[in-house]
């Protein structure tokens, strides 16, 4: 089972607090040693009560017990149980009110008292008040259920014949009743004018009716004696304290004798547990009537129960209550009091419960109590009445009565999911209210116990992704900490989204709408959302992803566009390379302005990181932007840079390409370059480029053909694609072949999804291929699982790390195909590159080697091994 946070802390502490009683007695309180392990012990036990929760270290059957769990035993443990045994003592308590001052005490106290001294000692050093309570152990225990005074009772005195099971049948005891009618009763007609002129008085009827109660429990204490030392006065005396009851006393007693005569019907013995069963419902019973006739108000109802329980403590005690039993194990328990509560509650009829939640006394009510009520009026289908009972509670925290502030606090960081469930708007009204009443409060009580609220219900807000809700905690923990800076100084790192805008960003862009309040979220920590934009937008493949982090960091305003300037002028490289995708689309100025000043001096590594950015973020600036980065740029990285500016169907991007095709700037010295260039404007289908590229296929020179192969077969391809009744003449008497025209670029696909495409099938070689690889850690080799005219997939005996560059050396019958490529992913020994640069004549014969694959799988009917343009 996971254990809580404060639970662990609790288990901490009690082994650091008996390592702590050995440094004492071994050096001495002020010893270095001593001092260090005194603040370790006190810091533990201050993390194990959380600031709210109490922490009973107990000590039941030899096991040391944290808030009733039972510790693993080591020698420590074992130790440290035996001297609380040995010491009578039972259980310490610390509350969240303990101070430094006191745990010194304690811990001199246990240091050097004796265990015989022990309870002694720590009840002087500990006043009653104290945070830090001591409980002692009780002997109350015997095999057979009795105690020791009950067998001695009965051994000097005998049982009587019959006796106890008379005493234990309501029947007989009801008959005793009415033999007691007869008797006078002097008490009651002296008693009766003060029941009939209390009806204008609270008090006098209050204290009328807490006289009854204390009557009748003066016959059940008498039952309880009587079956406890069965003596042969025992029926007199019950008999005796009967005919002094007041007749509506002794009706209600007679009532509930009734109810316990069915009990014994069905088996049951009136016994001690039903005795004590039955002085509860009187109790609950008389507040009840008394709530009923307006004698008392519901603020009163809980003092009157806590008064009624005190007046049950002596039958508890002589019954041995549950309680007592929690108490010699150390365990914690539900109070009496909460549990007479938690009855009458139970027995109010439902229109009463209505209007007190209903009224400004609704903090008088248990939180559990509304959540109970709440959930069945929810689950009944009202959904109404729900919202105003949560208002009105929430009201009360601005009551003028501290108790009220006080309990609707507690109360409220109880049921703070029900503020998030029942209505949208009412956990965001229940955190502006909060707040406010945070702000104003004077009392340093209640002032932990109302920011504990508010940082519950901010938690809420996080849970449920309410982030109008989250938006209105933010900007209040702001303001409690300018005007209230000590409480502010705790409320305000307890509800930070710092840690959590992964999710929060991840929700804005999951759907195409933004989540109301979430940009309001987000420029609360406008610096960590904009580099949560940068991380998102780096690991998108989709291109709807990739618009959905521009929306939402276009939504967050100016504040992005600021951080990501600053990053790309002053941040390292990997960080400026990362905001340029962002930039090419919330401000392409500021991109154009900067970037070129800081690409000439980037690694290929770098610069080839702003070519996939600039093309994820798919800019209408995209032609300018790489417009400008093709001077810059190193030479082999313009042919990446080309595939992109491709994708831009303007007439900025068919100039830059046609100036390349014709072997001009870069290209003159890069024929590789020439020849991807030509292809992209096949791709754009650039009628206007045809004359161009015509001339390139059918120019000669004196001793041949004017323009190397390549660029003739990629000048056909081109014109297939724009003037194909132009040039399929011509592909008839000349000296290039259908295979070789088949291996051909992929067309550009604007409905693609992802980010970046494929511009060549790949095709699986029918037989295995091997290429070296060559870096400056060395050789490796590779086998070829794909490959294409721009790259392929490969898997390797050596690790080789992700964007190195490395010279790829494929055989090719008695020749050799050599190329510069780029290793792109690695996932295990699985590889895939894209070439950079190649030879012409190279380039040639891998084209070949393709054409052969494809028509080896032509003659292979359904075996296809071409795969088509993807992600």
């Amino acid at each position: 089972m996971e254990q809580s946070p404060q639970f662990a802390a609790a288990k901490a502490f009690a082994r650091s607090f008996n390592i702590l009683l050995k440094y004492v007695r071994l050096y001495g309180f002020d010893h270095k040693q001593s001092s260090s392990q005194f603040e370790n012990a006190w810091r533990e036990v201050r993390g194990a009560l959380d600031g709210q929760n109490a922490l009973l270290l107990g000590v039941a059957a030899g096991k040391v017990l944290v808030d009733g769990v039972p510790l693993e035993m080591g020698l420590a443990e074992r130790g440290f149980a035996n001297t609380l045994s040995a010491a009578g003592i039972s259980s310490l308590q610390f509350l969240p009110t303990a101070t430094i001052g006191e745990f010194e005490q304690l811990t001199r106290v246990f240091s050097s008292a004796k265990a015989v001294n022990l309870l002694g000692e720590l009840r002087r050093a500990l006043t009653p008040d104290s945070g830090i309570q001591v409980n002692s152990i009780r002997f109350v225990q015997s095999d057979d259920g009795q105690t020791a005074a009950q067998e001695i009772a009965a051994r000097a005195i005998g049982k009587l014949d019959g006796a106890e099971e008379w005493l234990k049948d309501p029947g007989k005891l009801i008959q005793l009743i009415t033999a007691a009618e007869g008797q006078t009763r002097q008490a009651e007609r002296t008693a009766t004018p003060a029941v009939a002129s209390a009806g204008s008085s609270n008090t006098s009827t209050a204290s009328v009716t807490s006289m009854e109660f204390q009557a009748v429990l003066r016959v059940l204490e008498s039952m309880g004696v009587a079956q406890t030392t069965f003596e042969s006065t025992a029926i007199g005396e019950v008999h005796r304290t009967i005919s002094e009851l007041p007749s509506s006393t002794e009706d209600s007693l007679r009532r509930a004798l009734v109810v316990m005569a069915a009990q014994v019907d069905s088996g049951q013995k009136l016994d001690g547990s039903v005795i004590l069963k039955l002085a509860e419902h009187l109790a609950i019973r008389f507040a009840l009537d008394a709530y009923d006739r307006g004698d008392i108000r519901v603020n009163a109802v809980r003092e009157m129960l806590e008064r009624l329980c005190a007046e049950t403590a002596k039958l508890r005690k002589l019954l041995h209550s549950h309680e007592e039993r929690m108490e010699r194990a150390g365990l914690p328990y539900e109070t009496h009091a909460d549990i007479l509560d938690r009855q009458f509650w139970a027995a109010v009829p439902d229109k009463g419960k209505r209007d007190v939640l209903l009224s400004s006394e609704a903090y008088c009510i248990p939180a559990r109590n509304i959540r109970s009520y709440v959930e069945d009026l929810l689950h009944s289908g009202d959904y109404s009445t729900p919202v105003l009972i949560l208002r009105q509670y929430l009201d009360c925290i601005r009551s003028s009565e501290n108790e009220a502030r006080q309990r609707v606090s507690v109360g409220l960081s109880e049921i703070a999911d029900l503020y998030g469930s029942v209505d949208v708007t009412l956990l965001t009204t229940a955190i502006d209210t909060a707040a406010a009443q945070l702000l104003v409060e004077s009392s340093r009580i209640i002032d932990p116990l109302m920011a504990a609220a508010f940082v519950r219900l901010s938690q809420e807000a996080t849970v449920r992704r309410d982030y109008v809700a989250l938006g209105h905690s933010l900007a209040n923990a702001r303001e409690v900490e300018e005007k209230r800076p000590v409480i502010g100084g705790d409320v305000r790192p307890r509800v930070a989204v710092e840690s959590r805008l992964r999710e929060f960003i991840q929700d804005g862009i999951r759907d195409d709408h933004i989540p109301a309040g979430l940009i309001e979220v987000l420029r609360s920590s406008p610096r960590a959302a904009v580099e949560e934009f940068v991380y998102q937008f780096s690991r998108c493949t989709r291109r709807e992803e990739c618009d959905r982090i521009i929306h939402v960091a276009e939504a967050l305003g100016e504040v992005s566009v600021q951080h990501l300037a600053t990053t790309l002028l002053k941040g390292s490289s990997n960080d400026a390379v990362a905001t340029v995708g962002l930039l090419s689309r919330l401000s392409p100025v500021t991109l154009l302005d900067e970037l070129p000043k800081r690409v000439r001096s980037w690694s290929r590594f770098h610069q080839d990181g702003v070519v996939r950015q600039i093309a994820a973020a798919s800019s209408r600036e995209i032609t300018n932007i790489l417009g400008d980065l093709l001077t810059v740029f190193d030479p082999l990285i313009v042919p990446l840079a080309l595939e992109e500016l491709a994708a831009d169907d303007q007439p900025g991007a068919r100039e830059k390409l046609l100036r390349l095709a014709e072997a001009e700037g870069a290209a003159a010295e890069l024929p590789f370059l020439q020849v991807r260039a030509i292809e992209s404007l096949g791709r754009l289908r650039d009628v206007s480029a045809s004359t161009t590229l015509l001339r390139m296929f059918s120019s000669r020179g004196l001793f041949g053909w004017a323009h190397p192969r390549e660029v003739r077969i990629a000048s056909a391809q081109a014109l297939l694609r724009t003037q194909s009744a132009l040039i399929r003449p011509m592909l008839g008497r000349s000296d290039i072949s259908q295979a070789e025209l088949e291996v051909a670029p992929l067309d550009f696909n604007p409905t693609q999804p992802w980010v970046r495409q494929r511009r060549y099938a790949r095709v699986t070689p029918a037989q295995s291929l091997s290429a070296i690889a060559t870096s400056t850690s060395g050789k490796c080799k590779l086998e070829l699982k794909t490959l294409s005219l721009g790259g392929g997939l490969a898997v390797t005996n050596k690790r080789i790390p992700t964007s190195t560059e490395v010279t790829l050396d494929l055989p090719i019958g008695l020749k050799h195909c050599r190329s510069h490529v780029l290793v792109r992913e690695l996932r295990g020994h699985e590889v895939s590159f894209e070439i950079l640069d190649i030879k012409l004549e190279d380039r040639s014969r891998l084209r070949q080697l393709l054409a052969w694959q494809l028509k080896r799988e032509v003659t292979a009917p359904g075996m296809s091994r071409v795969r088509p343009a993807t992600s």
